[in-house]
């Protein structure tokens, strides 16, 4: 699931760095990274579904406000069409689907990140794997 994601953020025009995970330190940017949020789980039927939440955060040096907006704006739809070009992640996701979270798709905000604030934003995405029940997921 995260390495479908990160392959998708890899083709997003710009991004100096992705990672398939939260760090310490953010080295060139912008840098995206993948952080795991939670999943909800049902079962209906003879049908498990599982949808996960993860977030994709886009950073972006902050020292100079009009310079940081900048280089945000064209991830605002560059990233969500990064997941709209290929939903099944390259295949990974053969029952399901990888959208933006359509209730809360994304936001702007400011994050310390090893004892430096930076501008970013936060995209979150929703992957929807079915299975058979008892199958394991």
């Amino acid at each position: 699931m995260i390495e479908g994601l990160k392959e998708r953020m890899e083709t997003v025009d710009g991004a100096a760095d992705v990672l398939d995970y939260e760090p310490q330190t953010i080295g060139p940017t912008p840098c995206i990274y993948l952080r795991f949020e939670g999943y909800s789980r049902r079962q209906a039927g003879q049908v498990t579904t599982m949808h996960y939440r993860v977030l994709a955060r886009a950073v972006f040096l902050w020292q100079d406000n009009q310079k940081s907006e900048h280089e945000l704006i064209p991830f605002v739809n560059s990233i969500a069409a990064a997941i709209d070009a290929d939903p099944e992640m390259g295949g990974r996701v053969t029952r399901g689907s990888v959208q933006v979270d359509p209730d809360q798709s994304a936001r702007g905000g400011w994050v310390p990140i090893g004892d430096i604030l930076y501008r970013v934003l936060d995209v979150f995405i929703d992957i929807t794997e079915k299975a058979a029940y008892q199958s394991g997921i």
